[in-house]
C-alpha cells in the first residue's frame, strides 16, 4: 500500500506574549509566560494561549549552570495540550 500526502499549506501567524522571572534566593528563581497564537489564515481553531510556568536553581554564582523544572500547555477550543520539562544545563 503506497501513501501520498500533497498538502499544500500556507500560514501566517501572529504571537504576542510576556515572561517574567524572580529570583528569590541566591541561587533560586521562578517564572511564567503567556503567549497568545492567532492564525491569520483559515485553520482549525483561531487561536490559542500557552501558558507556563518553571522553578530553577543554580549551581553556582555566576548562574550559568543549573537546573529548571517546568509546566507548558497549549489551551484551544476543544484542543488542549499540557506537559512538562527538566532541563539540566551547563555552561563555562
Amino acid at each position: 500500500m503506497q501513501y501520498d500526502f500533497e498538502t499544500d499549506l500556507s500560514q501566517q501567524i501572529l504571537k504576542n506574549g510576556v515572561r517574567l522571572s524572580y529570583l528569590f534566593a541566591d541561587n533560586a528563581y521562578v517564572d511564567g509566560t503567556i503567549t497568545h497564537t492567532v492564525f491569520l489564515e483559515d485553520a482549525a481553531v483561531d487561536d490559542y494561549l500557552s501558558p507556563g510556568a518553571g522553578l530553577g536553581f543554580y549551581f553556582n554564582d555566576r548562574h550559568m549552570s543549573g537546573v529548571r523544572l517546568a509546566y507548558r500547555a497549549n489551551i484551544a477550543d476543544e484542543i488542549d495540550t499540557h506537559g512538562g520539562t527538566v532541563q539540566l544545563y551547563f555552561n563555562y
